[in-house]
């Protein structure tokens, strides 16, 4: 299993209510344990290479395959979330993805 890492340190003084902080431990655990990836700067990072891979989506679906062909890797904006999310309705499959850096 690989490391949790490093948090970012001012969380909560940009959000009192905690969900910030627990936010982003829930992805850097998710990082770790689900996808066995190791962490960049903080642990809710990929690495720069396994980001430009699509290892933040699901393998399935040819969900990264529409992302590429909606942005450039690394520059995820609200397009991708509204494109996936009105795939995913159009499917029989409803997929939301949220990417966070």
């Amino acid at each position: 299993m690989q490391e949790f890492g490093k948090q970012y340190s001012k969380d909560d003084k940009t959000d009192p209510s905690g969900f910030l902080r627990r936010a982003r431990l829930h992805q850097s655990v998710f990082r770790a344990k689900q996808l066995e990836l190791p962490f960049d700067t903080y642990g809710n990072y990929l690495t720069k290479e396994d980001g430009e891979n699509g290892k933040n989506f699901y393998d399935g679906y040819g969900i990264f395959d529409a992302v590429k062909k909606v942005a450039y890797a690394g520059d995820l904006n609200d397009k991708i979330v509204f494109y996936l999310l009105s795939w995913g309705l159009r499917s029989r499959y409803s997929l939301l993805a949220v990417a966070t850096k």
